[in-house]
């Protein structure tokens, strides 16, 4: 007999696209040997098919376990997998669990319709709260999505980018990388605003991190031992900085790092640029996880410039850092069976 090649795409009930694949069997269209996702329950709910092109839509059922994984996962991670090319893509949030925060899995839920990109994850109560660029969702089930509330000004800002909670002895703040439309030739600002997860809002803005670098995206704001951490990246130079402060509304102080040194390394270089002078991988997002007392862990998106006009990104990699030797591991890659974009991670006392 012959075989068919045939085109799976599947969906979660709020039809949003998980993944595809190629499959091919006996061409034979009464008989199905359906490939499953193993994050969803099995599911023979096909609600789209073509013969003529070779395609099927598949919509997957949710797993009523999600919560329980969730609660039980040393790693929570929420980033995004990107559908189409630069000149046409959308984005969609992914939610996934990890046992050593390395190789993580997705969620087999159904996720909200809308574009998420570079999500912001955190844990208040009973509620996960969820801010990405242009917006604010949360959830206290994984299978019901609720829209928070923010204001963006854009009449004043043209980009509100990659957003990340964090908390000091004055309660819950959001920090945004955020493009002023009359001062565009300034680059990025890191803007600093109220978070009340009772009403569920992103409320006042209290102020712009002094950084020592212009041109400031992604930022990762700690607040650990009454002393202020920013890990963000220079949007001129392509490069991660990390700088301190006591007090929020003070001038930062650059901290040296070395973690750029892997930008240029043999093992990561991948493509070159001569027309725009860029050579090997760059990093951007980066997401600081304390492991221990004298081990972190930074995690970052990475990417290189495949033309003139466009990026090619590789997904998410991390390094480790001893603070005894003051070194960094090399970057080794995140692992999931599709390309995680700019994650954030919750690391569980549990």
């Amino acid at each position: 007999m012959d075989s068919i090649t045939i085109e799976y795409r599947y969906y979660d009930k709020n039809e949003v696209p998980i993944t595809s694949k190629m499959i091919t069997q006996p061409n034979f269209w009464g008989r199905y040997k359906l490939k499953y996702i193993k994050e969803y329950p099995q599911t023979k709910s096909f609600f789209g098919k073509s013969f003529s092109s070779k395609k099927m839509a598949i919509r997957l059922s949710s797993d009523k376990q999600a919560l329980t994984k969730i609660s039980n996962a040393k790693y929570v991670a929420a980033g995004f997998q990107a559908f189409g090319n630069n000149n046409n893509e959308r984005d969609y949030l992914r939610v996934l669990t990890s046992n050593d925060g390395i190789n993580f899995r997705r969620l087999g839920i159904a996720y909200p319709p809308q574009s998420v990109r570079d999500p912001d994850i955190v844990h208040i109560g009973n509620k996960w709260f969820i801010a990405y660029t242009d917006g604010l969702i949360w959830t206290s089930n994984f299978k019901n999505w609720h829209r928070g509330i923010w204001n963006i000004d854009f009449k004043t800002y043209s980009s509100v980018w990659a957003p990340n909670f964090f908390k000091d002895a004055t309660g819950w703040h959001v920090a945004v990388a955020m493009l002023n439309r009359i001062k565009q030739e300034e680059g990025f600002t890191i803007h600093v605003f109220n978070f009340d997860p009772t009403t569920k809002s992103i409320g006042s803005e209290t102020g712009i991190l002094k950084l020592p670098e212009k041109n400031a995206i992604d930022p990762k704001v700690l607040f650990l031992n009454g002393n202020y951490s920013v890990w963000y990246k220079g949007e001129t130079d392509k490069k991660l900085y990390l700088a301190t402060s006591p007090n929020l509304n003070s001038n930062f102080n650059s901290v040296p790092t070395t973690i750029n040194d892997f930008q240029i390394n043999k093992k990561l270089i991948t493509a070159s640029n001569k027309e725009n002078n860029q050579v090997g991988w760059y990093f951007e997002a980066p997401e600081l996880v304390k492991l221990s007392a004298d081990r972190a862990r930074l995690y970052f998106d990475t990417y290189d410039y495949s033309s003139a006009a466009n990026s090619h990104y590789h997904g998410m990699y991390f390094s480790n850092f001893e603070y005894q030797t003051k070194k960094w591991t090399l970057p080794a890659k995140v692992k999931s069976d599709f390309k995680i974009r700019h994650f954030s991670v919750v690391k569980q006392n549990n």
